[in-house]
């Protein structure tokens, strides 16, 4: 039965709705609308068909496909094209066999647009069929069809895995005889072809020859170089990154990692690890193995230390902790850290056990590790415990102790250590101050405005941002506006003075003015980074996000 206009409209407006959502599967929507598009609507069929195809967690292709068929729109080069792409993306994730049913789809086709044969090749290469990749470019050629740069970059990526350089050698002779446009991207797949290859003088006389050089291209010539064994010209290479005013990716730092360890160049090696904690890259799983690769090998016990932490390997870093067998104070912090960063009470409290066996519990140093642990595990008590047996205390241990307090809703005992903190002469800093703030609670809120204005140095962001924190437990609108604004104008990329306001707003229907520092927050290029938790069950560490 065929539908009216009226009806094929519904239908049109049920597609596009539900194409929007997360949780609709193509085959679930077909027989909801019991679609059935003529191929006399032309356009219209097609942009419902393409519609059904990228619902976001359709992988039932095969069920669109037949629809297709049974509408007549089985030779409509364009819709195939995107069935094709529809299958080939569902083989990269794991449905090999769909690879095959884009083929049957490419073969049925009587007129192949080079869109069509770049769709074909490019998913022969990613599902590791780069020798079928080549069988059909040459038939594209022998049909006098002009391949343009997405197709030879996908046949240059297929001569890269089989390390076929002579076929390699005859693409880019190809695009030399042809004139194609060597843009950027098409001479960064000629690069890693020749490097792949082990020519890796070709490639760099093609890096050195771009005018254009992006972040792809520095790290497609600094693999080369460290896949080719050749560690110094890499490093040289990655260092030369930065006076181009690039910032290495995760690719970059991975393969640089690899060849500080095999060079055992630790030095360099601490340098590349600072870059990535200050440019957020630790949490890629690529960066982390080079690190711990790296580390291993020149034997930066501490780092190591430090970096199992991060990566929530407690196991781990006991290991490493243990294997030590001369432990200085820094190999002792270094492991109260990771017991503080991954709440491990028990952990914590078995090594300041350990110290007080060995006297070491005095140690200033020691002193905030241990009140930085407790801190973080929960545990304000013990952090006093380990304040008052301190022989020395600077400031940075009076502000742990405070810290600490406020943390756990202890406001009270928190301007009390403040008060405490003065009267024996050692004078606040901004940290001091953020603890503080920390402890302020409604009806004082004010007074902690007063507080700030009256620094005798100007307050960072985060002073702001403690008040603006806050300012979430009452209905002063006025002053959350002002403590955000202030922390804004300090800190413009943090996102975590919009959300503090946004939410704020909401909690009080202002929806409206939510939605705008929203919108702020997305004009300005502002991201919020996702939070993580840890909590010890079972002498067990997990991690919520």
């Amino acid at each position: 039965m065929r539908r009216s206009h009226g009806s094929l409209r519904k239908v049109q407006e049920t597609i596009r709705f539900y194409s929007s959502s997360s949780s609709c599967s193509a085959s679930s929507l077909l027989e909801f609308v019991n679609v059935d598009f003529p191929s006399t609507l032309g356009n219209r069929g097609r942009r419902e068909f393409t519609r059904l195809l990228k619902l976001r967690e359709s992988n039932d292709h095969n069920v669109v496909h037949g629809q297709i068929i049974v509408s007549g729109f089985e030779s409509d080069t364009y819709l195939s094209n995107v069935l094709m792409n529809s299958y080939s993306k569902a083989g990269v994730f794991g449905y090999v066999r769909d690879i095959d049913y884009a083929r049957l789809v490419f073969d049925a086709l009587p007129e192949k647009s080079t869109v069509t044969w770049t769709t074909m090749i490019s998913g022969c290469v990613k599902m590791g069929r780069s020798y079928v990749a080549l069988e059909l470019f040459y038939q594209l050629m022998e049909g006098n069809i002009v391949p343009d740069g997405y197709i030879l970059s996908a046949v240059l990526s297929a001569c890269s895995i089989l390390s076929f350089i002579e076929g390699g050698k005859q693409i880019h002779a190809h695009i030399l005889r042809h004139g194609h446009e060597m843009d950027a991207s098409l001479i960064n797949v000629l690069i890693d072809s020749y490097v792949k290859c082990g020519k890796v003088r070709s490639g760099r006389k093609l890096f050195d020859g771009m005018w254009n050089k992006n972040i792809i291209s520095w790290t497609t010539i600094v693999s080369g170089y460290k896949e080719n064994s050749l560690h110094k010209e890499a490093m040289e290479l990655f260092s030369g990154m930065s006076n181009f005013g690039l910032k290495p990716d995760v690719y970059a730092c991975s393969s640089i990692l690899t060849s500080c360890a095999s060079l055992h160049a630790l030095e360099y090696g601490r340098h590349v690890h600072a870059y990535i904690i200050k440019a957020n890259l630790g949490n890629d799983s690529y960066v982390t193995n080079s690190l711990i690769d790296m580390l291993l090998k020149t034997r930066d016990t501490i780092a190591l230390i430090d970096v199992y932490s991060n990566c929530y390997c407690l196991k781990d870093s006991r290991l490493v902790f243990d294997e030590v067998k001369e432990k200085d104070l820094v190999v002792w912090n270094s492991m109260f850290s990771a017991a503080g960063n991954l709440a491990s009470l028990q952990l914590g409290q078995e090594f300041h056990c350990q110290l007080m066996k060995r006297g070491l519990e005095r140690n200033p140093y020691i002193t905030n590790a241990l009140l930085d642990m407790y801190a973080k595990c929960g545990s304000p008590e013990d952090a006093h415990k380990a304040f008052d047996s301190a022989a020395s205390r600077d400031v940075v241990c009076w502000n742990s102790v405070i810290s600490s307090y406020a943390n756990h809703g202890e406001g009270k005992k928190a301007l009390q250590m403040l008060e405490r903190m003065m009267n024996e002469g050692i004078e606040p800093n901004y940290i001091t101050f953020v603890g503080v703030l920390s402890a302020c609670r409604a009806g004082r809120l004010n007074e902690a405005r007063e507080l700030i204005e009256k620094m005798p140095f100007k307050p960072p962001a985060i002073v702001w941002r403690s008040l603006l924190s806050g300012c979430a437990k009452t209905s002063n609108i006025e002053l959350a506006e002002h403590a955000a604004e202030m922390a804004i104008s300090l800190d413009p990329t943090d996102s975590g003075s919009f959300t503090l306001l946004s939410n704020i707003y909401a909690s009080k229907g202002m929806w409206t003015d939510a939605k705008k520092v929203r919108e702020r927050m997305k004009s300005d290029g502002v991201v919020k980074e996702p939070g993580r938790s840890w909590i010890e069950i079972d002498k067990k560490i997990k991690g919520v996000t």
